[in-house]
């Protein structure tokens, strides 16, 4: 079992954005604890995901001890790292950043995306 909680829009949780595009603070639709990470979800739709994966998919160093902040993105069917849906597809892809460049990740169903989040 995790900790979690949904994080209401404009609400609790918001992480500051470096850039100066359409919002100023990130605001992720769900944050996970573990036992070495805060993981911050958020669902994007098809129109969202390529501007905000290279807003909102970034690394933030640790300055002290304590749980790291990692970054998820979920969208629905299946995607490749070059943004390219594949016609028809289900399921779900999970966006992370790894080594500095975006990623994606299919999986079959809900549950296996939530378990990728939290995994990656």
């Amino acid at each position: 079992r995790r900790t979690w909680c949904r994080n209401p829009s404009q609400g609790a949780y918001g992480i500051p954005l470096l850039d100066r595009g359409n919002t100023r603070t990130f605001n992720p639709d769900f944050l996970v604890w573990t036992s070495k990470q805060i993981v911050a979800i958020d669902t994007k739709g098809d129109h969202l995901i390529v501007e905000d994966a290279g807003r909102k998919l970034f690394h933030i160093k640790q300055v002290e001890a304590g749980p790291e902040l990692v970054i998820r993105l979920v969208t629905k069917g299946k995607w490749d790292s070059n943004f390219s849906k594949v016609s028809g597809s289900t399921g779900y892809t999970v966006w992370s950043l790894k080594q500095g460049k975006v990623h994606a990740s299919h999986c079959k169903d809900g549950t296996e995306a939530v378990k990728a989040c939290l995994r990656m």
